[in-house]
């Protein structure tokens, strides 16, 4: 039902606007601050003309973005002010629309009334010897419930004009309030926004090129220009101390002078709070220079290795490095960190060790330890054959680091952002997805008893996985739950496999998971989910989950309802699940009548002579226990979609009416013969009201037989 009283306000795309100006404010006085200080940290290692011209623009730029900052906070707290304002309105117009429905509801009562009283008035009028009421107090009795359904209609129009004045004043005071705002806002802009822009905006959706944007332009421009600046000043100084570490490795990778090395190692590390520094380090070093590092200082160990670890003046220089190494390739985009992850650690060039290095860093981020935990059963297992004596340096300072695989465990798992690694989950490629969930909860042997880890080790990657699985689902993000539930395959080597269906069962047992598998069914393997329904065994409860689904959903549409049972079905259907739908329609229509009287008073009726039907005589439980049973598949879908359209819309225009002249023709052991019957007329019916109810059960079939077959798709 459509509201009477309608406001186009959007408050949240206030707040979102808003946070952009607070963020703006943010950035525009640090970049400010920044810009003006550049220049004295600069100092004398830049000079020339050049440089002379660049530090005036800079200090002055600088001082300019600083005088911003506080207006856009301004604007932003405007619009919040505004937003508070929009969502108090909308409170007020779903309050008046409630009270617009209450006098159609209340006006409804009273003809009903009217109607009843007529009908008591013209029985109590009848001649006792069956003839025919006076045709005088007949008059009367119609002129009686005429003033009665007249007087109900004034008190509507009063009502009514009312609430339509209150509407009015609420308009007025958000355009003032909208106004207002704007004035605030266009203070603090830097561009100048006239009405014939906004004009020219509504329009076409676009700026206008004359827009007067010479008050940014200076500002864009020297602001990208020191950026590139700043960028290029990175590169070079990566590039340059890339060339030095070339050269204290040696030509055939021997080094001469150790402690040089080291030095270079630690002054590269200590700039890990350069971000365009360390994103230049690491894209110009890549996987294969880092490894090529590690392969000569692995040669250059042997003869220092003493059987019991790295010397510390070395353990000191890698991990400094490592510092500057987590902070650069913690910048770059998800497929960039996993390919370079992958690289460094594939053999028989790289190692596992080498990666997790990086994991001891405070500067690396979730990404990478996530990736680290999917390489943990790599983390101590040597690239090199075991007669040959030279050592793996990472996975030495490994061992010494931590104690053993469940204090990697631990360390790298502590601080995980699980929304971060949800979205992460949900944007990188399916395969790559697949193995590093894959490589949260097993570890690659073939039977997880001969493996690496303890119980303990174990618990620690599952709790990972669950926590990574629980945001995906509260977040919404279908490739990363598909991801992580086609993980838990037939194949999968954990000893924990029990516990890890004992997290999923939860969520299938919930309607909103399956209106997410549904809604984004081409993204996942229905095959697979159906394995695991199947795995989950009765941890699930179908018939509860399609009651759910159907009587539980609050303001979710009933085509989306439609959608979501026919789904679940497919999915059994692939299973090989038989549904038991006698106890499934009758919970259903229970909560579906309690959900119909609260959306539409009244709708309690729509199942009471069913109830009647069904309940009488001794067979009545025996109805019930068989109801459903043996049914084709158009069955339970006109089924399914009449229990649908009654729980949103309560009793079609007519049912009652049609009950009351056909109970005779009702199977009192086949309860359902009354809908089939009564939707066969609405099918047959030339009345436009019947067809359109007819339509609207109809479509609901459909989109129950299409989701259901999902395969043929």
């Amino acid at each position: 039902m459509t509201d009477h009283f309608q406001l186009d306000v959007h408050p949240e795309k206030l707040r979102e606007a808003a946070r952009t100006m607070d963020n703006t404010a943010q950035t525009v006085g640090d970049k400010g601050t920044t810009l003006s200080s550049t220049p004295d940290e600069i100092g004398q290692s830049w000079t020339g003309e050049a440089a002379t011209s660049i530090k005036g623009e800079m200090t002055a730029l600088g001082g300019h973005l600083q005088r911003f900052a506080p207006k856009f906070r301004d604007s932003a707290k405007a619009l919040r002010d505004l937003a508070r304002d929009y969502e108090d309105a909308i409170d007020q117009v779903a309050s008046m629309n409630r009270k617009w429905e209450d006098t159609q509801t209340a006006y409804d009562d009273a003809v009903k009334g009217a109607d009843q009283a007529r009908t008591r008035n013209l029985a109590a009028a009848k001649p006792k010897d069956g003839g025919p009421v006076n045709r005088a107090f007949r008059d009367e009795i119609d002129q009686i419930r005429r003033n009665a359904i007249d007087s109900a209609a004034e008190t509507r129009r009063v009502d009514q004009t009312n609430l339509t004045r209150s509407f009015g004043l609420t308009k007025q005071w958000l355009s003032h309030r909208t106004r207002e705002t704007g004035k605030a806002i266009d203070e603090a802009l830097i561009v100048k926004v006239t009405p014939e822009v906004l004009s020219h905006y509504r329009a076409t959706g676009s700026m206008p090129r004359t827009l007067d944007h010479s008050a940014m332009d200076d500002l864009l421009l020297a602001t990208q220009k020191r950026e590139a600046e700043i960028a290029e000043l990175a590169r070079q100084e990566a590039a340059a101390d890339l060339a030095e570490l070339e050269r204290l490795l040696g030509e055939n990778g021997s080094i001469e002078d150790p402690a040089a090395l080291r030095a270079l190692m630690e002054r590269m590390g200590g700039k890990h709070g350069d971000p365009h520094y360390t994103k230049a380090l690491v894209k110009a070093l890549g996987p294969e220079g880092l490894n090529n590092l590690y392969n000569s200082i692995d040669q250059s160990m042997n003869p220092l290795f003493d059987g019991q670890g790295v010397p510390a003046d070395w353990a000191e220089s890698l991990e400094k490095f490592n510092d500057a190494l987590a902070a650069g390739l913690s910048q770059f985009d998800d497929a960039t960190v996993v390919k370079f992850a992958s690289e460094l650690s594939a053999p028989p060039d790289g190692s596992a060790p080498r990666f997790g290095m990086m994991l001891g860093s405070d500067y690396a981020d979730s990404r990478l330890q996530l990736i680290g935990l999917a390489f943990l059963d790599r983390m101590n297992n040597s690239r090199y054959e075991a007669n040959n004596p030279t050592p793996d340096t990472a996975q030495r300072l490994l061992q010494s680091k931590y104690d053993g695989f469940e204090d990697m465990a631990k360390a790298w798992s502590s601080d995980l952002d699980a929304d971060r690694l949800a979205t992460f989950f949900n944007t990188i490629d399916k395969d790559t997805a697949k193995w590093i969930a894959e490589g949260l909860i097993s570890d690659g042997w073939s039977n997880p008893e001969d493996g690496p880890f303890h119980q303990d080790t174990w618990r620690i990657k599952e709790q990972v996985w669950q926590e990574i699985f629980a945001s995906a689902v509260e977040q919404k993000h279908p490739y990363a739950a598909a991801a992580l539930i086609h993980s838990v395959h037939d194949g999968l080597n954990t000893p924990l496999r029990d516990e890890l269906l004992d997290r999923l069962a939860p969520h299938f047992n919930n309607p909103e998971f399956i209106s997410m598998l549904a809604s984004n069914y081409s993204t996942v393997d229905h095959e697979q989910v159906a394995r695991i329904v199947d795995q989950l065994g009765d941890r699930v409860d179908v018939n509860d989950v399609i009651k759910e689904l159907i009587a539980a959903r609050g303001e979710t549409s009933d085509r989306a309802i439609a959608n979501e049972v026919g789904y679940l079905l497919g999915i059994l259907d692939l299973n090989g699940t038989e549904i038991d739908y006698g106890p499934v329609f009758t919970a259903v229509m229970d909560a579906a009548i309690g959900k119909a009287i609260e959306k539409v008073p009244g709708a309690g009726d729509v199942y009471s002579v069913l109830k009647a039907l069904a309940e009488a005589g001794a067979a009545a439980n025996e109805n019930y226990e068989n109801w459903g049973k043996g049914w084709s598949l158009e069955s339970q879908h006109q089924m399914l979609a009449w229990t649908i359209y009654v729980g949103e819309h309560g009793e079609p225009p007519g049912f009652s009416d049609w009950m009351a002249e056909n109970t005779h023709r009702v199977n009192v052991s086949e309860p359902n013969s009354a809908i089939e019957q009564y939707l066969a007329s609405l099918r047959l019916s030339n009345d436009p009201v019947d067809k359109a109810e007819w339509e609207r059960i109809h479509e609901l079939m459909n989109d129950i037989r299409d989701a259901r077959n999902m395969d043929d798709d």
